[in-house]
Formats: C-alpha cells, structure tokens, sequence
C-alpha cells in the first residue's frame, strides 16, 4: 500500500516573506541612510564671536554685628539686614530679586583660645535687572554704614538674553562652517551635499565678572554709577557635509 506524502503550503505568507526579502534587497541598494551616495563627507568647524552687553548685576552685601549673647546678635543682625532690604525695595526693585540669609556663631579668639560673645552674619542677595537700577543698589549699599563687604556688583547675562545670544551665536557659527565647507569643496573640485552630522564643539560660557571700572555721575557727587563693558563670547560647531 502507497503512502500519500500532503504538503500544506499557505501561499499568502509565502508571498508576504517574498515581497519583505525583495524590499530589503532594494533599501540596501539604495541606501538612503548612509552617511552619502558616495561614502565621501567633509567636516569643517565654524565660529562665531560676539561682543555682549550683560543685563543683569549682582550684589551680595553683608552685615556684621558682634553681641554679648547669641539672641542679641542674631536680633541686631536681622533689624539691620531687614532695614538694608527695605532700603532696596523702595529704589524699585522686586521682593523677587532679594535673597537674605542670617547666621549666628561665637566670636572665637584663637589666639586666646577663648570666645568673646556672638557673631551675627546677614547676607543679602540682589539681582539689578538693569545698568539703572544697579547704579541705585550700589550707591545704597556705599552709603549704607552697617554694610562690611560685598558692595561691589557682579555682572552677567539673564536667562533669556542668554538664549537668545546663543541661539544668534549658534547660527552665524553654521553659516561659518558651510561657507568653509563650500571653499574646500570648490578646491577639490568637488560641491557638497546633504549634511550628515552636527555637534557643538564648545558652548556658550559667560560666568558672572566683577565690574572694575566706576565712575562720578555728573549729577552729583556723592552717587557713583558701574560701567559694566562688553565682554566677547565664542560659539564653535561642526559640521560634516557629503561630498560629491
């Protein structure tokens, strides 16, 4: 007796396997995603410079009072620091832009090993929002007696400034970069193509400055105001183009 020998095929899933093994042949061959048509690239670097203006200014005064007992220094300290505060909120500026701390601790003599009353320390913090109001903080600070140190403000740039010269640095140092890949290419005879990467080679760095320079107001000569300058920030990019 014969054996019958049945194959089940399912035609519909032999002919979806066909179809996938024919696209992927055909992607490889085309390969949209490769680096280039040719496999050739050329990678240039682009700058950009730019002289900024800070916009925001920085002050961290400090009051000092020294007290037989550590309530009467933390006290003296607080009144003084809140009066400091409430000065600087009458130029104008917001509660916002103020940061205070207050600490106490012991007058220690170390070269009698020994402690003589309290300390207190009240520290402020102001941010001015402009070259006007850190000329106003600043001669209230010089004519403030109970200020110790800290009068002398810090410069540096808001947050949305900082964007913004960023994104302006970022796009001249692109600009930069192809115009430098353009001149190579025409060199070698060639012209570029898509590109294919992009990286940051160095970002946008402005810390905080101290502002050096300051000079009478010709109004009055009891009122000094800051001249901050300009500082000059570098954006760095690179950038790799197909080469054809």
């Amino acid at each position: 007796m014969k054996k019958q020998l049945t194959l089940n095929i399912d035609i519909p899933q032999l002919l979806t396997g066909a179809l996938c093994l024919i696209v992927g042949i055909l992607i490889g061959l085309w390969a949209p995603f490769g680096s280039s048509t040719s496999g050739k690239t050329i990678t240039l670097e682009g700058s950009s410079t730019i002289e900024v203006e800070p916009d925001e200014f920085l002050f961290y005064p400090t009051i000092q009072t020294e007290a037989a007992t550590q309530q009467d220094a933390k006290d003296e300290a607080q009144s003084k620091g809140q009066a400091l505060a409430d000065s600087i909120v009458a130029l104008g500026l917001n509660e916002s832009q103020l940061d205070s701390s207050l600490d106490v601790y012991q007058n220690y003599k170390f070269d009698e090993q020994d402690s003589d009353g309290w300390v207190g320390n009240y520290r402020l913090s102001i941010t001015a929002k402009s070259q006007d109001e850190s000329d106003k903080v600043y001669n209230v600070l010089l004519n403030n007696a109970d200020v110790s140190s800290g009068i002398d403000p810090y410069s540096q740039l808001s947050e949305q400034k900082r964007k913004d010269v960023e994104s302006q640095a970022r796009a001249e140092a692109i600009d930069d970069a192809r115009k430098q890949a353009q001149i190579s290419a025409e060199k070698l005879d060639g012209r570029l193509g898509e590109v294919v990467s992009f990286k940051d080679v160095s970002g946008f760095d402005m810390y905080p400055y101290a502002t050096a320079e300051i000079a009478l107001d010709s109004s009055t000569s009891s009122s000094q105001r800051f001249y901050s300058g300009t500082q000059d920030v570098t954006f760095t990019v690179s950038v790799e183009f197909e080469f054809k």
